[in-house]
């Protein structure tokens, strides 16, 4: 991606300055000044969508998440930024914002606040056991713990829920271990 050009960065740069001081629509205006060639730079994109967000122009910053997810579907950012638009323009919702959080949980299973997005919308929706599921395994991926022995594939650590040691054996580091004794999620690396 080209770096922005002086009188794009000046836009820009004023059009944070508006947004800070709580006039979104002159930052918009500021970004109505950008050239063309610059409209779809993510740097962009991404004050766009903020500014739209501070506004509250929840169908607009829908659609500028959607460009950007579309265009780098490997940022989870993205994905998060598209799941909290949806979940609040006029025609989106807790159902829609969790489908999207579930889409993005598939490709990014261990980023802590995609998992804690999902806790949070289920337990919004009224689904209690997913949503400690959720939480446990955000909790866990968020505070990995230290092993404390190991011997092979077998290793020795404390639980980050309930405090209690844990044995057992583990294929791959990273791996989140269910907690016998709680049933806690505990990331081992």
């Amino acid at each position: 991606m080209r770096p922005l050009d002086r009188t794009t960065e000046l836009s820009r740069s004023a059009a944070l300055g508006w947004m800070d001081l709580g006039n979104c629509q002159e930052a918009i205006c500021e970004l109505d000044h950008i050239a063309p060639r610059f409209l779809r730079h993510p740097e962009i994109l991404e004050l766009r969508w903020l500014i739209y967000v501070k506004a509250k122009k929840w169908d607009l910053a829908c659609d500028v998440a959607k460009i950007l997810r579309n265009t780098k579907p490997d940022n989870p950012n993205y994905w998060i930024w598209l799941a909290c638009a949806t979940r609040d323009k006029s025609s989106g919702g807790l159902v829609a914002a969790c489908k999207i959080l579930g889409k993005a949980h598939k490709l990014f299973p261990k980023d802590a606040t995609i998992v804690e997005g999902l806790a949070c919308y289920s337990y919004q929706l009224g689904k209690l056991d997913r949503a400690q599921k959720f939480m446990k395994t955000a909790i866990a991926l968020s505070h990995p713990v230290k092993i404390k022995n190991r011997k092979g594939s077998m290793v020795f650590f404390d639980c980050s829920a309930c405090g209690k040691g844990v044995e057992t054996f583990i294929g791959k580091w990273g791996s989140i271990i269910d907690c016998p004794h709680c049933g806690g999620k505990t990331k081992v690396q």
